[in-house]
């Protein structure tokens, strides 16, 4: 099985913003550059994150959107649902946290490598990078 490209896309903006916002909402041009994705394809993907109650928003200056939750309750389930997949636990690419975003950016270390037993990637969460995520803003 493979993902759809908003799934994939899903799955690195989340992660790119628990690595990198520590819970204060992230503008999504810092995302579409770190990412190398345009931030109107980006802005599609947030809005069905955001109606699946995976992310919220803060307008204004220094607004953008936060996980909603703490990132170890995000699953790759829960990503694909909102992008509209209708797919189903099996092997399929997962990221890792090796590699890098667009060239010569400053990404999230996430990549998606080998293939993974059925089941194993679809319950896998989004890693909390630093140590005060007990205090997460989104609680």
């Amino acid at each position: 099985m493979r993902l759809s490209t908003k799934s994939r896309y899903g799955v690195r903006a989340l992660y790119d913003i628990a690595y990198h916002s520590q819970g204060l909402p992230t503008p999504i041009k810092e995302i579409s550059r770190r990412q190398g994705v345009t931030p109107r394809y980006l802005e599609q993907i947030f809005q069905r994150l955001k109606k699946a109650g995976i992310v919220k928003s803060v307008r204004g200056p220094k607004g953008g959107y936060y996980l909603s939750r703490q990132p170890e309750e995000v699953v790759v389930s829960d990503i694909i649902r909102a992008m509209g997949s209708r797919s189903s636990p099996s092997s399929a690419p997962v990221p890792s946290r090796e590699g890098r975003g667009a060239a010569g950016s400053r990404s999230a270390p996430l990549r998606w490598s080998g293939m993974k037993p059925a089941g194993v990637w679809w319950s896998t969460s989004i890693p909390c990078p630093w140590p005060a995520c007990a205090g997460w803003p989104g609680n």
